[in-house]
């Protein structure tokens, strides 16, 4: 699914970028293994920041990051090709950007060591079949690691304007299970419904 108008001005703005390259991206990557010439994957470039820090922390041999957006690759490709001072040593030709749905990757079985995206699910409305494909492109033993808000059905502004769409954190637990992930780590706050997962292929 991809944001709306509102959303686009949320998630470029300088204070999230901030934010995002300084604080949540490094967390993340911190619990993500580092492998020699690895192949990453991103779900969701947005702008590309998030693309640009996995680029300066993990040193991907190749690192895919896609979207469903094409506004969103052409923000993400122009600031990968022109980067920002703290991502100016980064080898930007190690990043490809890819016009896709989350929900039907465009790559073989078993294609990427790793990967990750930063809160993405509560906006796609077949969750639950991305998280098939996730399991599918990664090979044996892969991570993967993300942070999405699980918005309930009761937020009735958050849903119906951001088109936030409500995941309950049994059945996302129950749905990466089923699939066939295990879990080496999971935080979840009952306070603001923020949820961390490192899942194991």
């Amino acid at each position: 699914m991809k944001l709306n108008l509102l959303e686009k001005l949320l998630v470029t703005n300088p204070v999230r970028d901030y934010f995002l390259h300084t604080r949540e991206a490094p967390r993340l990557f911190n619990t993500l293994p580092k492998i020699s010439n690895g192949r990453y994957l991103e779900l969701g470039c947005g702008n590309g920041t998030g693309a640009l820090t996995a680029l300066c922390h993990l040193k991907p041999g190749i690192l895919v990051s896609l979207d469903i957006d094409p506004d969103m690759l052409t923000k993400a490709r122009k600031k990968s090709s022109n980067p920002p001072q703290w991502a100016t040593d980064t080898d930007v030709s190690r990043l490809h950007f890819v016009l896709s749905d989350s929900g039907h990757l465009p790559f073989p079985d078993q294609s990427f060591d790793a990967g990750f995206h930063f809160f993405l699910l509560d906006h796609l409305p077949d969750w639950r079949h991305v998280i098939v494909e996730i399991h599918r492109v990664l090979k044996n033993g892969g991570v993967y690691i993300f942070e999405d808000y699980l918005i309930p059905d009761s937020v009735i502004l958050l849903n119906n304007v951001f088109g936030h769409v409500p995941i309950k954190r049994d059945e996302l637990i129950q749905a990466f299970s089923d699939t066939g992930f295990i879990f080496d780590d999971l935080k979840y706050s009952t306070s603001n419904r923020h949820c961390f997962m490192r899942l194991r292929k």
